[in-house]
């Protein structure tokens, strides 16, 4: 049973009460806009996943019943100014529904639904940006006024006539024709690092290679660096990939502010057993070879397995250049090439390839070993070359 707004709104929770007021989705948007970024975010974030699903899925009822007692709605939305209202202008409308305490916001009108979501997405972008804006802001200035406090204190042990010298030499007006000099930007980048769970600020050099975020980002998702995907994104324009290593993060359009989308692939099998080795080496020189090492086997299989699978008749040769290319751009990496090729085939028909490079005498263990004897070679050496000085250092003395 449905009954009037009026009477509905007389008995909505606290913070409702105020709801229908008609006011249109922008003026409900300044409203949410003025409200605190703790208060605002998981509302705006709510705001816009309640409003897509709608639209998405007009004809679903699940998307266009919201009860008025339902807790995390409560919170996040009902009890905060602005959202019930953008809700009420996009076509909901609050009913009473059974009992008198089954009150809902239904939706009546699917006219404004398409409107109500290109607002609501441009107003999570733009307060997102000018959000992740203030906090690099509020990190600039903490790291300048740190470094004041320490200037400060250098100075403070300087004698009084270097102190007074400082004090001039700081308040030298610049000359008038280097006043309007132009601005050159920042070497150091500060931008955000994003992931679907986390956010992780970084700061980097613009002449930075690509290959350096990569590894550096590797490291903190404790995997390989063949397995990170980087795409780059600048005040909220579609993402650009970043494939090619050798490049300045400079010339990729790197902006102080801006964000790197991060998605983790799936574990390279070479990159994965002699990673494990790693774990077991403490050696820097076999560190730098065990890597070397993971990248040559790893492309040697894959060849592998495109020129089986091209003699077999499973791909042509265009296809198999193709493959190449996009290993090469960066576009795929070695394993999901492989798993392409490998997807093609019935049954296990290159499992005698996989075999011969992973677990065979011929496969990667034999040379992990060298590699271990290598480090322990390496230790001897250098044990031996320690002796040798001390032995030397001692007879120069004796002389």
């Amino acid at each position: 049973m449905t009954i009037s707004k009026q009477l509905v709104s007389s008995t909505l929770p606290r913070g409702v009460m105020d709801a229908t007021a008609g006011l249109s989705h922008e003026e409900s948007l300044r409203l949410l806009q003025s409200q605190p970024w703790q208060v605002k975010e998981p509302a705006m974030n709510l705001l816009q996943k309640l409003v897509g699903n709608v639209a998405g899925d007009p004809s679903n009822e699940k998307f266009q019943k919201l009860r008025a007692d339902n807790p995390k709605l409560q919170k996040c939305l009902w009890s905060v100014p602005g959202c019930t209202n953008f809700m009420l202008a996009a076509g909901f409308e609050w009913v009473q529904m059974g009992g008198p305490e089954d009150k809902f916001c239904v939706l009546r009108s699917k006219e404004h639904l398409a409107k109500a979501l290109e607002l609501v997405r441009d107003f999570v972008e733009a307060e997102t940006s000018k959000q992740r804006r203030y906090d690099r802001d509020v990190r600039i200035v903490l790291a300048r006024a740190e470094k004041a406090d320490i200037n400060k204190f250098k100075r403070g042990r300087l004698s009084p006539e270097l102190q007074r010298y400082a004090q001039e030499r700081d308040s030298t007006k610049v000359p008038d024709n280097t006043m309007h000099a132009p601005i050159e930007d920042p070497v150091e980048l500060t931008f955000d690092l994003q992931t679907l769970t986390q956010v992780t600020p970084m700061m980097l050099s613009r002449h930075a290679m690509v290959g350096q975020l990569r590894g550096k980002t590797a490291r903190l998702m404790k995997c390989s660096a063949e397995q990170v995907t980087l795409t780059l994104v600048v005040d909220s324009r579609e993402g650009m990939k970043l494939r090619e290593n050798h490049r300045k993060l400079g010339e990729c359009g790197f902006t102080d502010g801006c964000s790197v989308m991060v998605s983790i692939r799936e574990a390279d099998e070479i990159y994965h057993h002699i990673g494990k080795q790693r774990l077991f080496s403490g050696s820097v020189v076999t560190s730098s070879l065990l890597d070397t090492l993971a990248a040559d086997t790893s492309w040697k299989l894959t060849q592998e397995v495109l020129n089986a699978a091209l003699e077999r008749n499973l791909i042509v040769e265009e296809q198999l250049q193709q493959f190449k290319r996009s290993i090469h751009t960066g576009e795929w990496s070695k394993k999901e090439v492989r798993d392409q090729v490998i997807a093609l085939a019935d049954g296990d028909a290159f499992q005698d390839i996989i075999e011969k490079y992973i677990n065979s005498e011929s496969g990667i263990y034999p040379l992990v070993e060298r590699m271990n004897q290598l480090d322990i070679e390496v230790e001897r050496n250098r044990h031996y070359a320690q002796i040798i000085a001390a032995d030397n250092q001692r007879g120069l003395m004796m002389q």
